[in-house]
């Protein structure tokens, strides 16, 4: 399993830390006045991410003031680190191909690389917190690496393949919150089934509110 990276860990901590603080604070100004309503149609968009497999992405919402406040929120995020973007990696061949192909391939590891489109329903329950639902599809590419210094393949014999026997798709649940951070900026925080992981990211909000 990949593990967390210290880049990924910082902007964990950072997106939660300005979620939790935006919620004190808010919970603060609430002794004092009442909660804001949502009186007009909310839009968002920005950077996601699903940690640690998936840590690039983009997402946005929009919140229309019906009801209450009812919204549709959409993302799509893919793995920064595949195989396929390595130098030796090997486009042509598949990992059920090599024993046939490379007699003396000697099998290193085996790394799994998603990317993944979802759709979750947004209701407020509050003028600083929103709470989101839904899922997608998660496609799971698998890659093998081998090492044979007698071939020309990859990159100083050591060479990576895609695994088509263990390529497939994965339905992805997710659930989590979006909390206001000043009247621009809104956090996000969740968890998601395929791949597992922590979701965290950041959007502006417009119109500003």
């Amino acid at each position: 399993m990949r593990r967390f990276t210290p880049v990924g860990i910082c902007f964990l901590l950072v997106s939660f830390g300005l979620g939790t603080g935006a919620i004190s604070q808010d919970l603060l100004a609430q002794q004092t006045k009442t909660i804001r309503e949502l009186d007009r149609t909310q839009f968002g968009i920005g950077y996601v991410a699903n940690a640690p497999d998936e840590m690039g992405g983009v997402g946005g919402y929009v919140v229309f003031d019906k009801w209450g406040g009812i919204g549709v929120y959409v993302d799509y995020k893919w793995d920064l680190s595949s195989p396929a973007n390595e130098e030796g990696y090997e486009e042509g061949l598949t990992a059920e191909e090599v024993p046939f192909v490379v007699a003396n391939a000697n099998f290193l590891e085996r790394k799994s690389s998603y990317k993944g489109f979802n759709v979750a329903l947004v209701r407020p329950i509050s003028s600083f917190l929103m709470v989101y639902g839904g899922g997608g599809m998660a496609k799971r590419t698998r890659y093998h690496s081998y090492e044979d210094v007698s071939t020309t393949l990859g990159r100083g014999g050591v060479f990576w393949v895609e695994s088509i026997d263990e390529t497939g798709d994965f339905f992805n649940a997710m659930a989590g919150l979006m909390m206001r951070v000043g009247s621009r900026i809104t956090s996000h925080f969740g968890f998601e089934t395929a791949p597992r992981g922590v979701t965290a990211g950041l959007s502006l909000r417009l119109p500003r509110w």
